[in-house]
């Protein structure tokens, strides 16, 4: 059978679609980041993350180290990760911005739609916490999501980018080449990457320490009570969906906008919208009591 091919009034219409989404980004990052991030206004609305990750790629460009960042803020993550925020930066803020939530809400509904069928489901998704707040404090965390969709040993370049969300679904790679002995051809390409990012930049991973222990986690280490049970479970299933459900209870910092991927093992709508309200909730109390810190 003959696939249906793709007419240029659809090409037009996803187009004009985009189009919408993204001026309508621009026109409420503002807003939406005034209200969300307490602390910021109108004259410098910009959140922590997105700054921190704009100052590495700047600095990557101009060849300096982007580990060293000033001030108490720095960039964590491997180097080639700045390659893909990259063209974001190029455009000024908001426009930069909005480009990016646009791309990431595009990725999160391409990726929620492989695992789950509910176009409802898919929605409140979308609207949830972990999304939106990530998009607009400039998460990468649908960048490591794309890894999903990669064979395993171009995966592992974004999957391990940011190891809170995808441990687990590397350990699960891991396992599976180890079964049919290609652990060699699966794992020397990101290993050897990751090697050479510490012969220029030195051993960055020392920040994502620093940042454990300036910005530990309430739950921590009482994520492990249900983290080590499903931690077998997953293990048992090596299902990817519940190894990114499981990883961020093991690890000593987790962010909400890192639930992004273990929210793809909800698929009832109902489900979903309740998940999604009190992904809210948690935000809007988490930060209250920052503004009280």
């Amino acid at each position: 059978m003959d696939k249906k091919k793709i007419g240029v009034w659809e090409i037009l219409v996803c187009v004009l679609a985009f189009a919408v989404l993204f001026a309508a980004c621009c026109w409420i990052i503002p807003f939406l980041t005034v209200a969300i991030f307490p602390g910021s206004s109108w004259s410098d609305y910009r959140p922590c993350d997105w700054v921190i990750y704009e100052s590495a790629v700047n600095r990557f460009i101009r060849g300096d180290n982007p580990y060293n960042l000033p001030g108490r803020h720095q960039f964590h993550n491997p180097p080639w990760i700045l390659l893909v925020y990259l063209p974001f930066t190029l455009l000024p803020y908001p426009f930069g911005s909005a480009l990016f939530m646009v791309v990431g809400f595009v990725v999160y509904l391409y990726i929620y739609s492989r695992y789950n069928s509910s176009l409802l489901s898919a929605a409140f998704y979308l609207l949830s916490a972990p999304v939106v707040w990530g998009l607009l404090g400039g998460q990468i965390s649908w960048i490591i999501l794309i890894g999903l969709l990669l064979p395993p040993q171009y995966g592992l370049f974004l999957i391990l980018a940011k190891p809170q969300m995808g441990c687990l679904v590397a350990l699960i790679w891991f396992i599976e080449a180890y079964r049919e002995r290609r652990i060699i051809r699966t794992f020397l390409p990101v290993t050897v990457a990751f090697g050479l990012s510490f012969v220029f930049y030195g051993f960055w991973p020392l920040n994502w320490v620093t940042l454990v222990e300036t910005e530990p986690m309430w739950w921590w280490p009482y994520s492990l009570i249900l983290g080590i049970p499903l931690l077998w479970h997953t293990l048992k299933k090596q299902e990817v969906c519940l190894a990114l459900c499981t990883s961020p209870l093991l690890s000593p910092h987790t962010c909400l906008h890192s639930w992004c991927g273990g929210m793809l093992i909800v698929s009832h709508p109902v489900t979903m919208a309740l998940v999604s309200i009190g992904t809210w909730v948690y935000l809007y109390i988490y930060e209250l009591q920052t503004l009280v810190r």
